[in-house]
């Protein structure tokens, strides 16, 4: 037993060493992620065969318990408010039209327009506020297809029109590109990764907690070493059997957690 966590941590430290090694060396970005993932997958299965931890091709499962006081606490203490940010999320995700047909349907026009008010707002705030304070239609057309479509519809037409210029105008830059870890990516946009995981799986629970869904484990998503995910696993089959607007909560409060605390972390700043 205590050969084998003498040898995780000097896999671990192997693994670590030789990505930084080829973080800094010359090659080429594409290279550099070829080793870099073999490297943490090479850390990945013997992470498992050694630490006995649970594992598919290099990626490790982290499963635990803890977290669960904290959900429970903001759970009793924020229920209203919890319920009113996921029935936000889900009206700024999927638009105005379709969130009034969803609380139409549930005799909830009232909370449909707190919510609307809010969503308007929010989206106001984000494709609105401009330095110059200067307006134009491309921008008022955005405000329109996210008040209508919601973030979902825009982010699908962005995807859409820059497919368009990718195959028909020449010199377009593709829109996507390799994530090396503190290459492409730098170190302060994984600390942010770090938080948005956190806010957004403990949403999640919180949710979860205040719908009386049992919460079976809480952990983390590792590649190798790296962690690159996290989350909250649920009852499915208490989950299949809950009511819709339950579910839909639950679903959307990972992602209307992420809006709020952007939202905050620009205040504050």
């Amino acid at each position: 037993m205590r050969l084998n966590k003498i040898l995780t941590a000097l896999v671990v430290i192997a693994a670590i060493v030789f990505f930084a090694l080829v973080a800094v060396s010359s090659l080429d970005n594409f290279l550099k992620a070829v080793f870099m993932l073999a490297d943490l997958m090479a850390c990945g299965a013997l992470l498992k065969r050694l630490a006995e931890i649970e594992g598919y091709y290099g990626l490790l499962l982290l499963r635990s318990e803890k977290g669960f006081n904290t959900m429970t606490l903001v759970a009793k203490r924020l229920p209203r408010a919890s319920r009113f940010l996921a029935d936000w999320g889900f009206t700024v995700g999927f638009g105005l039209p379709y969130s009034l047909f969803v609380f139409r349907k549930q005799k909830q026009l009232k909370r449909f327009a707190a919510l609307a008010l809010a969503a308007i707002a929010f989206e106001a705030f984000f494709f609105l506020a401009q330095p110059t304070g200067s307006l134009n239609s491309l921008l008022l057309l955005t405000f329109a297809v996210t008040a209508l479509a919601g973030l979902f519809g825009m982010g699908f037409l962005l995807l859409a029109q820059h497919a368009f210029n990718v195959l028909t105008v020449p010199g377009t830059a593709p829109g996507v590109t390799l994530l090396i870890p503190f290459v492409t990516v730098p170190w302060e946009a994984i600390f942010a990764i770090v938080i948005i995981m956190i806010v957004h799986e403990l949403a999640h629970g919180v949710l979860c907690r205040i719908e009386k869904i049992r919460l079976r484990s809480s952990g983390l998503l590792l590649l190798g070493f790296l962690p690159i995910g996290a989350f909250v696993e649920p009852d499915e089959k208490q989950l299949a059997k809950a009511a819709l607007p339950k579910k839909r909560r639950i679903l959307a409060a990972g992602s209307a957690s992420m809006a709020s605390t952007w939202l905050l972390t620009l205040f504050l700043s």
